[in-house]
């Protein structure tokens, strides 16, 4: 089968019915190259009407929003409510691998296309629902805009700074992150079927798959604190925070390791920083409010990109914070190639960003979003067979529409597109199809793939978790004589940390110096066994190591090699220095990340673009050990985690390259909503989140809080009106807000249909009813650190089980056992490199 370049995937066909919630998920599974049928109704997606407008295409071909979620799909338009559109969705599920929906629970069941429907139709299928707080249990049929699953999930209640309400990130996060991470569970089922001959049914939350963030839910459970907002400041290391340049700002983040050196830079510093108490990062965040303002003494004397270069070449991370022009012409991601041109009849010719991955060196471009209906004579006549003469009656009947012929892009591509072979099986033949096995727990999906991972703190562990948590053997390599994870530093030894407990739940660990010889070798002996390389160090380690790409491919060519460096291998600011707090920074997301018209940047304390990579990455490796099923060979990716943030703000950088500025800040409101906010609630620090759409919602609010007459003010007439008067408003709303529970608010308005929740820390995640239904937290009742229970994944796989995976055992516990029965080393052999400190 031939893969497109850039491409990991081809062949697999995906019937995308899903809402604004689910478009993200059908846009990456697009960009892993799967091929993916937007299907519309006849009056088109509702995105299409959704802000912002390319300038002068205010129209349902000229929203960037639906522009970018929607790149590279090809559109159909079909009234799944008539029954020849059911007729014709059923056909079209006979020859799909995959369907995409995010309609509220139910909602498909009442049209009778629900997944015992779609199964019996095709007993390989698999089917992704994606919705706000999964198919089952008591949230579940609450209303759920970005805001309220971002409430929800605690990623909220870190957000911002202390002195104002919590901050929602840019964009509809919420939707993304979980799109990305139902896209995994469809590289799972995929797998599986591949194994078993079996569809599946994936139920994925947006609230689960978000609740993971920032340690918001562990920490309360391992440690009894609560994670609060501290503004740009990060929890446990200063300096470590924005800081003030003659041209904006910068984000620094200097650990111990990096004090000594930041002071040396720092010639003229006060005498007072030399004392040795302000060596550890204890001391230093403890006393951040008197360090910072020395600190930006300091940077202010530089232009942030200067500043970058100054303290990178002496290895202290530090990176602008760029708006998104600014990212978009760094030299560094010029050079890399991750925006792309492309061309649209409506919108005309523009750049986008392409994918945040390279494949064996070459990266897939963007591709336009297709016009209404685009594909119609396509799809039905060329996989339905139906002639013109009967599209022209389901057309007419309103089944299918007419779509938009004066606006059509054309596709060479299409004709071999939809005849390409299909995976190594094929719905379509019967005989292709192997035979069905069992296999009812979700840990034996990648089981028989081996996993060795050179990995550090939190993107590249957790990407390993994950990997673990649904089957694989995942061999963690360490050294104690200077090869640590960064988390074990985080527990009164190095076996207690809960915090790297929690990022490698069910990995193997060994411990191996590979400063000597015999280190490395024993690395290329584990090498012949191993299908996958995970590494997050940066460019460059494994090579002077001795263990780079080309050596590790001669030894086992079907390796699957998955880098995750902060800004890439390949560029001229590769070597630098990283950490998430200043990837937030570098790609746009914290020049966002704000309330309108706040005077400096804030951001949020946290990591975000660990937690897109984390979950990208298993999605490329299960997607990439996929392709070597078709092809026998292995393959090198390249996962830039600036680039992975990035790819979460694609409609923001839309506005940059096509009409030409930079979006502001939005903080919690949102076009399509109004009145839409987060508002202070009885109790210390408690809030909640309302979004009213439409005027019935309005009116109704009106109702509830006794203020009738507030729907007859002028300045509240209709949406417009209140968007006008949007601080009015919201000192309503405040005043009704902070007599009551964020729980009454929540319950009163949901149950009335509109839009709430509560803003909810990590005590209200612990005891949260939904997430207890979909026994989400996995308990280990005597760990090595005491009782504690520890997020799951927000993905439930029908008729199978999710079982506790291991416990992280102790630091090299497994070295021996995997040297004797993996490798097969004799005992004198392994007695002689404990001598020599080779296993250590």
């Amino acid at each position: 089968m031939k893969i497109p370049v850039g491409s990991l995937l081809s062949g697999y066909r995906v019937l995308d019915i899903s809402t604004e919630v689910g478009s993200f998920c059908g846009k990456f599974l697009r960009d892993l190259g799967l091929e993916v049928i937007k299907i519309e109704p006849p009056s088109g997606d509702p995105l299409r009407s959704q802000p912002p407008f390319a300038e002068g295409h205010n129209n349902s071909e000229g929203s960037l929003r639906f522009a970018y979620l929607n790149s590279g799909k090809q559109s159909i338009t079909l009234d799944l409510a008539k029954p020849g559109g059911r007729d014709l969705l059923l056909k079209l599920v006979d020859q799909a691998d995959v369907v995409l929906e995010s309609y509220p629970p139910g909602y498909l069941k009442s049209l009778e296309l629900d997944y015992p429907v779609l199964k019996e139709r095709q007993k390989k299928l698999i089917v992704v629902g994606l919705s706000g707080f999964g198919q089952t249990g008591p949230y579940a049929h609450f209303q759920a805009p970005d805001i309220v699953t971002t409430a929800m999930s605690g990623l909220l209640y870190v957000s911002g700074t202390p002195e104002l309400p919590p901050c929602m990130p840019p964009e509809t996060q919420s939707y993304y992150y979980a799109s990305i991470y139902a896209a995994f569970g469809a590289m799972l089922a995929l797998w599986r079927r591949e194994e078993t001959g079996q569809g599946v049914s994936i139920d994925a939350s947006v609230q689960a798959s978000m609740a993971i963030h920032e340690h918001v839910a562990f920490t309360y459970s391992a440690e009894g604190k609560l994670v609060k907002r501290a503004g740009s400041q990060h929890q446990h290391v200063a300096p470590a925070n924005l800081f003030r340049c003659k041209d904006g700002y910068i984000a620094i983040f200097a650990t111990h390791r990096h004090w000594p050196i930041l002071l040396e830079v720092w010639e003229d510093h006060p005498e007072e920083l030399d004392d040795p108490c302000w060596k550890t990062d204890m001391e230093r965040r403890k006393h951040a409010d008197r360090l910072n303002p020395m600190i930006e003494s300091f940077t202010s004397r530089y232009e942030k990109e200067e500043l970058s270069d100054l303290l990178q070449k002496r290895g202290i991370p530090g990176l602008p914070v760029n708006a998104p022009s600014d990212f978009r012409r760094d030299p560094h991601i010029q050079e890399r190639g991750f925006f792309g041109p492309v061309d649209h009849p409506e919108i005309g010719s523009f750049e986008q960003l392409g994918v945040p991955f390279t494949v064996d060196k070459n990266r897939a471009g963007p591709s336009p979003a297709p016009t209404l209906g685009q594909h119609n004579e396509e799809v039905y006549g060329q996989i339905l067979g139906l002639n013109q003469k009967e599209m022209e009656a389901l057309a007419s009947e309103g089944v299918i529409g007419r779509g938009n012929p004066e606006s059509r892009i054309q596709n060479p591509e299409f004709q071999t597109t939809w005849n390409v072979e299909r995976g190594t099986w094929n719905p379509l033949v019967e005989d292709q199809r192997p035979a069905e096995q069992t296999m009812s727990s979700t840990n034996d999906i990648l089981k028989g793939i081996r996993v060795i991972a050179f990995t550090n703190a939190y993107a590249g562990p957790y990407a390993g978790r994950l990997m673990a948590q649904y089957g694989a053997e995942v061999i963690k390599v360490e050294s104690a004589t200077g090869g640590l994870d960064t988390f074990r530093h985080f527990g009164k030894d190095v076996d207690s940390s809960p915090r790297f407990i929690e990022c490698n739940l069910g990995v193997r660990s060994i411990t191996l110096n590979l400063k000597h010889p015999a280190g490395v070798q024993a690395i290329k002996d584990l090498t012949v066994h191993a299908d996958v390389i995970l590494e997050n160090f940066r460019p460059g380690v494994l090579n002077r190591l001795g263990l780079g790409e080309e050596v590790l491919r001669e030894i086992n060519p079907g390796l699957v090699i998955l880098r995750m460096p902060g800004l890439g291998d390949k560029g001229p600011k590769s070597g630098y220095g990283t950490w998430g707090f200043n990837l937030t920074a570098y790609s746009g997301m914290t020049y966002l990340w704000n309330h309108p018209d706040q005077e400096r940047p804030i951001g949020s304390q946290g990591v975000y673009p660990d937690h897109l990579s984390f979950i990208l990455a298993p999605t490329l490796l299960v997607a990439a050990l996929l392709r070597r099923r078709v092809t026998g060979t292995g393959v090198t990716m390249d996962l830039a985690q600036a680039e992975a943030a990035a790819y979460a703000l694609g409609v923001s950088y839309l506005e940059t390259t096509v009409n030409g500025k930079d979006p502001e800040p939005q903080g919690n409101q949102d076009p399509m909503a109004c009145p839409q906010g987060c508002y202070p609630c009885q109790g210390e620090d408690r809030w909640c989140v309302i979004s009213v759409r439409g005027e019935d919602q309005w009116n109704q609010l009106c109702s509830i809080m006794g203020q009738e007459e507030l729907a007859g003010d002028p300045r509240f007439a209709d949406q417009e009106a209140r968007s006008r008067h949007v601080s009015d408003l919201d000192d309503i709303l405040k005043e009704w807000t902070q007599s009551r529970t964020p729980e009454e608010i929540m319950n009163r308005l949901q149950s009335e249909g509109i839009a709430a929740g509560v803003v909810e820390n990590g005590a209200d995640l612990m005891d949260d009813p939904q997430l207890r239904h979909r026994d989400y937290f996995l308990d280990y009742p005597e760990s090595t650190v005491g009782a504690m229970e520890i997020p799951r994944s927000g993905l439930q796989f029908s008729e199978m089980t999710d079982d506790p995976v291991s416990f992280p055992p102790r630091l090299g516990h497994d070295t021996e056992e995997i040297l004797r029965d993996l490798l097969g080393y004799d005992e004198e052999t392994i007695n002689r490199l404990k001598s020599e400190g080779v296993l250590s």
